[in-house]
């Protein structure tokens, strides 16, 4: 056989065989941005999903409940609700990781600093039922960090007209509990920046029927 032939049978081959598929570099980089971006996501849900179990171990160390959002219904709990998630899912990542928590009830609970500052670490957190607990006005400095806040029942804590300075920084609160404490006619100005406050508990406590009729006025504007 002669080199010409030889020649045109590798041509032969060459043309039958199936062709490798080239990837570009630009696929490359950006499927490797792509799975980078994917981990990084990943990774930051693990951290808040770690914080936010710690603060719940916090909060419950402390004698108060938490309510996850599928034990949450219609601004009451029901802490029988099933999970949502599958119990292999579950055990995989862990509730926190797949709920956020929405609601906790510190009722009869040692409510220290470190148990009102984890409130913090709950980034969808909406409804807090303080009643009858020290909960400060220092306490109330904190919570007014909380935008998302929508609901708080202070009723018969040692709150002053000084801590409702604070809480005229929530501007979603729509639910909020006063009676049995000591606010009095200068908390009328902080209540009236609630713009969205649709209930307000106020008995027993020092505002007079001049603040009430202030209030009602500028509800109504």
């Amino acid at each position: 056989m002669n080199d010409t032939e030889g020649q045109a049978r590798d041509t032969d081959q060459a043309a039958s065989s199936p062709a490798r598929p080239r990837v570009s570099l630009r696929v490359l980089v950006g499927a490797a941005l792509v799975i980078g971006m994917a981990a990084g996501y990943i990774a930051m849900g693990r951290q808040k999903a770690l914080r936010q179990a710690e603060a719940i171990e916090v909060v419950r160390q402390a004698g108060g409940r938490v309510y996850l959002d599928y034990q949450w219904r219609d601004g009451q709990p029901v802490p029988e609700a099933p999970p949502p998630y599958a119990a292999w899912l579950r055990r995989l990542v862990g509730d926190t990781m797949l709920n956020h928590a929405v609601a906790v009830d510190l009722r009869g609970a040692q409510l220290s600093v470190a148990v009102a500052r984890s409130l913090l670490l709950l980034p969808y957190l909406h409804h807090i039922n303080a009643a009858d607990t020290v909960v400060a006005d220092d306490t109330l400095a904190l919570w007014c960090r909380m935008p998302g806040l929508k609901s708080l029942d202070l009723q018969g804590t040692p709150i002053t007209d000084a801590g409702m300075e604070h809480l005229g920084r929530l501007p979603q609160l729509t639910t909020l509990s006063l009676a049995r404490t000591a606010v009095s006619d200068r908390s009328v100005p902080a209540l009236s920046r609630l713009r969205r406050l649709q209930q307000l508990d106020l008995a027993n406590t020092a505002i007079s029927p001049e603040g009430m009729r202030q209030l009602r006025r500028r509800n109504d504007e």
